[in-house]
């Protein structure tokens, strides 16, 4: 080789190197700049405050029970007595400001039932005598329909509606046969076999007071609103998926996207997947007082929320279409998947699987890096305390264990995009992030169960090691 082809060689590679320095430069600038990104909207979402809270729910009395009812008006202030002197029998728009009683003997079938959808104007009263029913038949979409507001329902007996969503679509996954709309109050009611939802909160200040959601073929209550509570229903055999497509999206009750919703003092059992469900975006629910009983799924699950507070349940017969050889620590009592900033504590939980779980998981929206009111998603500032799990019988005479379950970065989705949104923590911050204290765990038989009743980071330990990584 010449010695000028040899200079020509050397300053090639030159130039190369030069380029390659520069796209180093380039591409160390960007990392930067996509760091400091990731810094200002972690410090962004920690410091955006939450929604306003409500006005405090009544203290309960000694032993739970629920706030009492208002007086049921005796006679109307206006408007019809349906009796047979003046037989409904066709929708029809109800005065505002009215109050109307239906009878047995006012129907127009003759035999107590009404099949009809109930329309109604603003602040209207209706109240259902003993024996009658709204029947839909299974082609009507609402017993009550959504035109009004402050709307007041006593005693109502519904069944057989098909439901609206969210949209006004019927017939649909997530329709209600009740839109409970802004400062709907519906005392003592019964919805049954409806296709879908018997109620469906559709805007703030509503509340359901005493009565029974039964049967419905995918959940007893569900929707999404402001200050929505449930106070002493019996919310039973729900979700048994018959007839409509919903796969494992049924249960008890299910809300979505809605602010400072209560559930207190309700009987919750024999449905067929969770009790009480909290799923995407919601903000300081809080599930107190109640008792559940033998749910197919979990007791109560807070999902992909923040701020919920879990407290004074009592729960059994958690997951009990479970084989009993299921040792995953994601099927507990009570479970608390991906959300910041709970607590859990003076709950009762009995049961052959787990008592109570935090866990993260792979879920679209940590996926879509989705936050509500600029909130970071994860397993962060929880506090698990005071409550009392026991061991009892499997359904095969087994004696499994009650446990304490935090399920960590060890099932933190390998997608990272949400981490450089919200910052991760590694197992190292776990202690200054979540807390456990004051648990009491009974095991019947511990030879009964190969591991521990102490799940950390998906693995088996020692109530010692527990105790370190999760201490005050």
């Amino acid at each position: 080789m010449g010695l000028g082809e040899a200079l020509r060689q050397h300053a090639a590679e030159a130039d190369a190197l030069t380029s390659a320095n520069a796209e180093l430069a380039n591409l160390l600038a960007s990392v930067t700049a996509a760091k400091d990104q990731a810094l200002a909207d972690l410090a962004e979402c920690q410091n955006i405050p939450p929604p306003p809270p409500p006005p405090p729910d009544p203290e309960p009395p000694p032993g739970g029970t629920w706030p009492a009812m208002p007086a049921i008006p005796a006679a109307p202030t206006s408007g019809v007595v349906f009796d047979s002197a003046n037989r409904y029998t066709a929708d029809k728009i109800l005065g505002t400001g009215s109050t109307y009683i239906f009878t047995g003997t006012g129907s127009p079938t003759g035999n107590n039932i009404y099949p009809m959808t109930v329309a109604t104007k603003d602040d209207v009263q209706l109240v259902f005598l003993p024996g009658t029913v709204l029947e839909g038949g299974g082609v009507r979409d609402l017993a009550f329909s959504a035109s009004g507001m402050r709307v007041k329902i006593w005693d109502a007996h519904y069944r057989n509606f098909r439901g609206l969503n969210a949209d006004g679509i019927p017939n649909v996954k997530g329709a209600g046969a009740v839109l409970l709309k802004d400062g709907w109050e519906m005392y003592n009611c019964w919805g049954e076999a409806n296709r879908y939802m018997a109620a469906r909160f559709s805007g703030p200040n509503a509340l359901i007071h005493g009565g029974r959601l039964s049967g419905n073929h995918q959940y007893g209550h569900g929707g999404t609103g402001h200050n929505c509570r449930v106070w002493g229903v019996e919310i039973d055999g729900n979700g048994d998926g018959i007839g409509v497509v919903v796969d494992n999206d049924r249960g008890g009750s299910k809300m979505v996207h809605s602010d400072y919703f209560t559930e207190k003092w309700c009987q919750v059992h024999d449905n067929l997947w969770n009790g009480l469900w909290s799923d995407i975006n919601n903000y300081g629910h809080e599930y107190a007082y109640n008792v559940l009983e033998r749910n197919g799924g979990a007791g109560i699950q807070y999902e992909v929320s923040f701020a919920g507070k879990i407290h004074h349940n009592r729960l059994t017969g958690h997951w009990r279409k479970q084989g009993t050889n299921d040792q995953d620590p994601k099927k507990a009592a009570i479970q608390s998947s991906m959300s910041p900033d709970m607590e859990i504590y003076e709950n009762d939980v009995e049961g052959f699987l787990y008592g109570i779980s935090l866990f993260n998981q792979d879920h679209e929206q940590w996926r879509l890096g989705k936050m509500r009111t600029g909130r970071c998603l994860g397993v962060r500032n929880v506090k698990v305390h005071d409550n009392r799990l026991t061991a009892t019988k499997g359904p095969n005479g087994e004696t499994w264990i009650a446990s304490l379950a935090l399920d960590g970065p060890g099932s933190i989705p390998t997608d990272r995009s949400a981490d450089q949104k919200c910052g991760q923590y590694e197992a190292s911050d776990r202690k200054s992030v979540n807390r456990f204290w004051s648990n009491t765990v009974t095991v019947g038989d511990p030879g009964k169960y190969p591991g521990s009743p102490y799940i950390l980071d998906g693995k088996s330990v020692t109530r010692s090691v527990f105790d370190t990584a999760t201490a005050l």
